[in-house]
């Protein structure tokens, strides 16, 4: 087998403050529709060529990775790449997002282990975003739009933010070669935010 994995440098600690869960969203449109691609067409794609594969946001990565038989890699780097590159997010399948994600958020309120490492998380920092839950607030979800996915997007999943990862049963040059069909190098910069770790500060309170 090989894993193939495509991430972007940056997550949910980049949310803008009135709309927390902005990158939650990239994990849950991932595979609905590219430019080449419609919904079914990914699903059709997935099923005759990929054993697995999901998405998933941290604070500051966006990730998305399959699993396949090795013979496979380049059909994976193609669809992952897509997927990466072209998402067209569409606006009837982004408002059906929002309720599984709205949903997740509430589930997340009633998990003791959530709410303990969230709390924990307040104590350490006080400004850095690592303090802030990953999945967003409703009133954040709810305010994203297609156009602020579009914009993150374009902004951010370029070669100088994008890490490609292989592992298995696969060729180095092989795969390096096939990333840059799909990616091809640019001069486009980013630029990366900075915040204070509050490494040298005691917690606010013990508990």
């Amino acid at each position: 087998k090989v894993y193939v994995e495509l991430s972007s440098r940056v997550g949910s600690a980049y949310d803008p403050a009135d709309k927390r869960g902005l990158f939650h969203f990239f994990e849950h449109m991932a595979f609905k529709g590219t430019k080449r691609r419609t919904l079914k067409d990914i699903q059709s794609f997935i099923q005759r060529n990929i054993l697995v594969i999901n998405a998933v946001t941290r604070p500051l990565v966006t990730s998305y990775y399959g699993i396949a038989v090795y013979t496979k890699m380049k059909e994976t780097c193609d669809l992952l790449c897509d997927i990466y590159c072209n998402s067209t997010f569409p606006k009837d399948e982004l408002e059906k997002e929002r309720r599984p994600i709205l949903l997740e958020i509430a589930r997340n309120q009633d998990n003791d282990g959530f709410i303990a490492f969230e709390t924990i998380r307040k104590y350490l920092w006080k400004k850095n975003p690592m303090r802030i839950s990953g999945g967003g607030t409703v009133e954040g979800v709810k305010a994203v739009q297609r156009a602020d996915i579009l914009r993150e997007r374009n902004r951010w999943h370029v070669p100088a933010a994008t890490v490609a990862i292989a592992i298995g049963k696969v060729d180095h040059a092989e795969f390096v070669r096939e990333i840059h069909k799909h990616i091809p190098l640019n001069h486009k910069s980013v630029t990366w935010q900075k915040w204070d770790d509050e490494h040298t500060e005691l917690p606010e309170k013990q508990r």
